[in-house]
């Protein structure tokens, strides 16, 4: 009898990364991969694997071995894999940290689409790992998505006792087409302790790491942010199974940083070596944040994080960048618009502009890591000085206001509308 695999059935297999019948029923025995007797010398996949920048006709898929190995991908309409197409993905490698992005290309809009990824090197090919995600359709049906962000902040890890990041599952429960995580997806700057005491007197036990015993700096720092999370079975069920929009705030380099910044007038300056402005500490950051997200191949030198994605008639989301263009921090009463008072960039604001203007979706969805309103202090730099948009006071815009203030009465003059921020 041909029975149907639904996703709930196919997300409860996806979970299963040993060879067992479970995986063979998924239909690897039927597959163009060749199943491997023996896994001891074949690569691993220790991270599990994502999808993001999915469109009608496309998506990234997201992986990982421990060793120089190709990435191989398939992907089918069917949960049992009766069809699959096979993509073979680029060589992981050191330079890389052995993360790999798979472009999947002519997927059919509006479809269900499983996916399995695996390595291969002379060494075998590795068990596969199955995931899911969902190409928009033509409008006809509402578009459910997630968003949240700030990923294992303040100390607060992965507590094995409390079930780990269980906000993931909850979200995966669910069932969003994606999520969008808006910045935070690291604390580089936080480390994580072996113990916090709580207010209650309690304690709350964190599983920790060489690179999370200190502030990152170095490039491997980073990268081991990013591992840290992904040692966590909630966050790797959530990734075969939604879609990401991957942002970035500051703590992906360091708390309130801006390119201009000395990193020697900080007062965390002991952490940072020889490095002297927030800039150089940043390349290092936006190099583990495109090697660990499911993100489009950028040129080199050009790791560009604003974006669009279309999902159809009923959405557009717009993510933004207001970390990498932004003049200092300050006390954000400038006068006049300028490379001190920006915080979008003259190229970011063009850009957005005559993307919301052509935009042709009901709604437009604009994803950005900072809040409009609410005057942020910053801390780092001294009392008087603001981090976000706002700066606490009531009278005509000044600062970074100034670039808002543009963008808005340009909006209300090209009469954009449905807007949510």
């Amino acid at each position: 009898m041909n029975q149907k695999i639904t996703r709930r059935d196919f997300a409860q297999r996806s979970c299963i990364t040993g060879l067992s019948s479970s995986v063979l029923a998924c239909g690897l025995r039927h597959s163009s991969l060749a199943v491997h007797a023996n896994w001891v010398d074949a690569p691993k996949q220790p991270y599990g694997i994502m999808s993001g920048e999915v469109t009608h006709k496309s998506a990234v898929i997201w992986g990982r071995s421990d060793v120089d190995a190709r990435m191989l991908v398939e992907w089918d309409t069917e949960a049992s894999f009766k069809n699959p197409r096979r993509v073979q993905g680029p060589k992981s490698t050191t330079a890389s940290d052995w993360t790999a992005r798979c472009i999947l290309r002519d997927l059919p809009p509006a479809s269900e689409i499983f996916y399995r990824v695996t390595f291969e090197n002379t060494g075998g090919l590795s068990q596969p790992i199955l995931g899911h995600l969902k190409t928009p359709d033509d409008g006809s049906n509402d578009v459910f998505f997630a968003w949240s962000g700030d990923t294992a902040g303040q100390g607060f890890g992965i507590n094995p006792d409390w079930g780990g990041m269980k906000i993931y599952s909850a979200i995966e429960k669910l069932s969003p087409q994606f999520f969008v995580h808006s910045g935070d997806m690291i604390y580089a700057d936080n480390p994580i302790p072996a113990e916090l005491k709580l207010n209650d007197s309690s304690l709350w036990k964190n599983i920790t790491t060489e690179a999370k015993s200190k502030p990152a700096s170095s490039l491997d720092d980073f990268r081991g942010n990013y591992q840290y999370n992904l040692m966590d079975q909630n966050v790797l069920a959530f990734h075969r199974q939604v879609p990401i929009i991957a942002s970035w705030d500051d703590h992906e380099t360091t708390n309130n940083w801006y390119p201009q910044q000395s990193l020697k007038s900080r007062k965390d300056r002991d952490h940072y070596d020889a490095l002297e402005f927030g800039s150089q500490l940043a390349s290092r950051a936006s190099q583990a944040f495109f090697e660990y997200n499911p993100l489009l191949p950028q040129p080199a030198g050009d790791r560009r994080v604003y974006r669009k994605f279309s999902r159809g008639p009923l959405l557009d989301l717009f993510v933004l960048d207001l970390r990498s263009y932004r003049g200092p921090n300050s006390s954000n009463r400038q006068s006049q618009l300028n490379a001190q008072s920006a915080i979008l960039g003259p190229e970011q604001l063009a850009w957005l502009k005559n993307s919301l203007q052509t935009s042709t979706a009901l709604w437009k969805v604009i994803c950005s890591d900072m809040p409009l309103a609410i005057a942020v202090g910053d801390s780092m730099e001294g009392k008087g000085y603001y981090e976000a948009v706002a700066n606490a006071d009531d009278g005509l815009p000044l600062g970074r206001e100034l670039e808002m203030a543009d963008l808005l009465g340009f909006m209300k003059q090209a009469g954009i509308l449905n807007t949510v921020w």
